[in-house]
């Protein structure tokens, strides 16, 4: 089975390694089997990877931080998905590979015809849009929510709560002096006179 190894912190260039390492055994119970099918790379599976985020697993280890599959097999007990199901895998269960077991606990089934690589992403990225326009800041009707690359999602979110987006290469003059900095993101809010 091919996967993507972290075999030495420091540059991600030289420390991954797309190698082959054993299937994983069948699950137990109240576990399942899945095929991942897509797993974004996210800063923090490289930050993971240069050794600098606040987990550093034992080396070698297979790393990803989220990732979307379909389920392939199930353990006695579990009730919650079948086989064929597509799934979120668990936050931080090292998806950079073909297939892994995990615990069937709070799983559920995603939308088959859903884009699965819109839904890989679906464990970090929205949960934190959602949380910078809902606890964050006050939006209000025609108040403006400017943003980068880095966040995409938050273009969908912010559709709930504004009707102006800016992007990245808007003219930043038209915006009021009241802008909010989120953390090391390039995600700004602020509300017009």
């Amino acid at each position: 089975m091919r996967a993507v190894q972290l075999t030495a912190f420091g540059n991600p260039v030289d420390g991954l390694e797309y190698v082959d390492i054993p299937e994983p055994d069948a699950p137990d119970p109240n576990q399942v089997l899945i095929g991942v099918e897509f797993s974004p790379i996210n800063p923090n599976d490289l930050m993971v990877a240069q050794g600098i985020y606040a987990y550093r697993p034992p080396l070698p280890t297979v790393i990803g931080n989220e990732g979307v599959g379909r389920v392939l097999a199930v353990g006695p007990g579990v009730e919650s998905v079948k086989v064929g199901d597509r799934v979120l895998a668990p936050l931080s269960s090292f998806t950079w590979r073909e297939r892994m077991v995990i615990s069937a606990g709070g799983l559920s089934t995603l939308p088959p015809d859903a884009d699965p690589q819109q839904l890989a992403m679906l464990a970090i990225n929205p949960p934190t849009a959602a949380l910078l326009l809902s606890e964050y800041v006050d939006l209000k009707p025609g108040e403006w929510v400017v943003q980068n690359a880095a966040n995409l999602f938050l273009r969908g979110l912010a559709s709930l709560y504004s009707s102006d987006i800016f992007e990245e290469q808007s003219n930043w003059a038209q915006l009021s002096d009241h802008l909010v900095l989120y953390h090391q993101y390039s995600i700004r809010v602020g509300g017009r006179r």
